[in-house]
Protein backbone atom coordinates (compact mmCIF):
# COMPACT_ATOMS: atom_id res chain seq x y z
CA UNK A 1 0.00 0.00 0.00
CA UNK A 2 1.75 2.92 -0.91
CA UNK A 3 2.07 5.75 1.60
CA UNK A 4 1.13 9.69 0.88
CA UNK A 5 0.32 12.90 2.20
CA UNK A 6 -2.90 13.83 1.70
CA UNK A 7 -3.27 16.71 4.25
CA UNK A 8 -6.47 14.57 5.80
CA UNK A 9 -6.70 14.76 9.82
CA UNK A 10 -8.19 11.54 10.27
CA UNK A 11 -10.52 8.72 8.68
CA UNK A 12 -11.29 5.05 8.63
CA UNK A 13 -9.58 3.26 5.41
CA UNK A 14 -12.53 0.33 4.80
CA UNK A 15 -11.03 -1.63 1.75
CA UNK A 16 -13.27 -4.32 1.77
CA UNK A 17 -16.98 -2.07 2.15
CA UNK A 18 -19.07 -0.79 -0.56
CA UNK A 19 -22.10 0.34 -1.32
CA UNK A 20 -25.27 -0.97 -1.26
CA UNK A 21 -29.21 0.45 -1.85
CA UNK A 22 -30.97 -1.70 0.83
CA UNK A 23 -34.53 -0.34 0.05
CA UNK A 24 -33.74 -2.27 -3.57
CA UNK A 25 -32.20 -5.28 -1.98
CA UNK A 26 -35.62 -5.05 0.69
CA UNK A 27 -37.86 -4.55 -2.22
CA UNK A 28 -35.99 -7.45 -4.35
CA UNK A 29 -36.27 -10.27 -1.07
CA UNK A 30 -40.20 -8.73 -0.82
CA UNK A 31 -41.10 -9.87 -4.46
CA UNK A 32 -39.44 -12.85 -4.19
CA UNK A 33 -41.10 -13.69 -1.19
CA UNK A 34 -44.47 -12.81 -2.49
CA UNK A 35 -44.46 -15.08 -5.63
CA UNK A 36 -43.31 -17.79 -3.37
CA UNK A 37 -46.49 -17.52 -1.51
CA UNK A 38 -45.77 -14.78 1.48
CA UNK A 39 -47.07 -12.07 2.67
CA UNK A 40 -45.06 -8.75 2.85
CA UNK A 41 -46.57 -6.38 5.96
CA UNK A 42 -45.20 -2.94 5.35
CA UNK A 43 -45.52 -0.09 8.19
CA UNK A 44 -46.32 -2.93 10.91
CA UNK A 45 -44.89 -1.16 13.88
CA UNK A 46 -44.33 -4.29 16.19
CA UNK A 47 -44.83 -4.30 19.70
CA UNK A 48 -43.75 -8.26 20.35
CA UNK A 49 -42.71 -10.90 18.82
CA UNK A 50 -43.10 -14.27 20.86
CA UNK A 51 -42.50 -17.80 19.59
CA UNK A 52 -44.90 -20.76 20.87
CA UNK A 53 -43.26 -23.16 23.34
CA UNK A 54 -42.91 -26.81 22.71
CA UNK A 55 -45.11 -27.67 24.81
CA UNK A 56 -47.92 -25.08 23.02
CA UNK A 57 -47.29 -26.69 19.88
CA UNK A 58 -49.60 -29.23 20.34
CA UNK A 59 -52.80 -29.76 18.27
CA UNK A 60 -56.12 -27.94 19.73
CA UNK A 61 -54.37 -25.02 21.02
CA UNK A 62 -55.43 -22.81 18.60
CA UNK A 63 -55.54 -22.16 15.01
CA UNK A 64 -52.19 -22.13 12.99
CA UNK A 65 -50.63 -22.90 16.18
CA UNK A 66 -48.32 -25.57 14.57
CA UNK A 67 -47.56 -24.75 11.24
CA UNK A 68 -47.55 -21.18 12.44
CA UNK A 69 -45.66 -20.60 15.61
CA UNK A 70 -44.55 -17.44 15.79
CA UNK A 71 -46.95 -14.65 16.70
CA UNK A 72 -46.43 -11.05 16.07
CA UNK A 73 -47.84 -7.95 17.53
CA UNK A 74 -48.62 -4.87 15.83
CA UNK A 75 -50.46 -1.77 16.84
CA UNK A 76 -53.91 -2.68 15.66
CA UNK A 77 -53.23 -6.50 14.63
CA UNK A 78 -51.61 -9.88 15.73
CA UNK A 79 -50.74 -12.09 13.00
CA UNK A 80 -49.27 -15.85 13.23
CA UNK A 81 -46.63 -16.94 10.53
CA UNK A 82 -43.94 -19.82 10.05
CA UNK A 83 -40.97 -17.56 9.45
CA UNK A 84 -40.51 -13.56 9.96
CA UNK A 85 -37.77 -11.70 7.99
CA UNK A 86 -37.56 -8.56 9.51
CA UNK A 87 -36.37 -4.92 7.35
CA UNK A 88 -36.30 -2.48 10.26
CA UNK A 89 -33.08 -0.44 9.96
CA UNK A 90 -31.89 1.86 12.94
CA UNK A 91 -34.84 -0.50 15.04
CA UNK A 92 -33.03 -3.76 14.35
CA UNK A 93 -32.04 -3.54 17.79
CA UNK A 94 -34.87 -3.13 19.06
CA UNK A 95 -36.69 -5.83 17.45
CA UNK A 96 -33.43 -8.51 18.09
CA UNK A 97 -34.40 -7.53 21.64
CA UNK A 98 -37.91 -8.06 21.72
CA UNK A 99 -37.84 -11.51 19.51
CA UNK A 100 -35.10 -12.73 22.37
CA UNK A 101 -32.26 -12.78 19.83
CA UNK A 102 -28.49 -11.30 20.89
CA UNK A 103 -28.52 -7.82 20.34
CA UNK A 104 -25.36 -7.81 19.11
CA UNK A 105 -23.79 -6.21 17.19
CA UNK A 106 -25.18 -3.21 17.97
CA UNK A 107 -26.21 -0.39 15.05
CA UNK A 108 -23.49 2.51 15.24
CA UNK A 109 -24.96 4.47 12.77
CA UNK A 110 -22.46 7.20 11.06
CA UNK A 111 -23.58 10.17 8.93
CA UNK A 112 -22.78 9.47 5.24
CA UNK A 113 -21.90 12.15 2.55
CA UNK A 114 -21.06 10.38 -0.40
CA UNK A 115 -18.47 13.20 -2.68
CA UNK A 116 -16.84 12.71 -5.73
CA UNK A 117 -13.02 13.33 -6.31
CA UNK A 118 -11.79 15.38 -9.44
CA UNK A 119 -10.56 13.26 -12.24
CA UNK A 120 -7.10 14.15 -11.43
CA UNK A 121 -7.35 13.40 -8.10
CA UNK A 122 -8.99 10.19 -8.87
CA UNK A 123 -5.85 8.15 -8.35
CA UNK A 124 -5.81 9.06 -4.85
CA UNK A 125 -8.66 7.14 -3.40
CA UNK A 126 -10.47 3.62 -4.14
CA UNK A 127 -12.50 2.76 -2.33
CA UNK A 128 -14.48 4.74 0.59
CA UNK A 129 -13.42 7.20 3.38
CA UNK A 130 -14.79 6.88 6.54
CA UNK A 131 -14.27 10.27 8.42
CA UNK A 132 -14.22 9.22 12.16
CA UNK A 133 -14.28 11.33 15.09
CA UNK A 134 -11.69 8.63 16.69
CA UNK A 135 -12.04 9.71 20.55
CA UNK A 136 -15.39 9.17 20.44
CA UNK A 137 -15.42 5.79 18.78
CA UNK A 138 -13.17 5.28 21.94
CA UNK A 139 -15.16 6.41 24.22
CA UNK A 140 -18.11 4.78 23.00
CA UNK A 141 -16.45 0.96 22.99
CA UNK A 142 -14.95 2.01 26.59
CA UNK A 143 -18.49 2.52 27.83
CA UNK A 144 -19.73 -0.20 26.34
CA UNK A 145 -17.50 -2.72 27.64
CA UNK A 146 -18.13 -1.03 30.74
CA UNK A 147 -22.07 -1.55 30.68
CA UNK A 148 -21.89 -5.14 29.32
CA UNK A 149 -19.34 -6.55 32.02
CA UNK A 150 -20.74 -3.94 34.89
CA UNK A 151 -21.58 -6.75 38.03
CA UNK A 152 -21.89 -4.04 40.56
CA UNK A 153 -26.15 -3.95 39.69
Amino acid sequence: MPVFDTGGLQALWSPHTGIVDWAEVTQSYGRDFVKQGGDVLLNFPVKSLEVAAESQRSPGTGEGSITHPVRIVGSTEAVRCRYVVTCAGLYSDKLATLSGCNPEPKILPFRGEYLLLRPEKSNLVRGNIYPNNWLWLCEFNDVRHRRTNDTSE
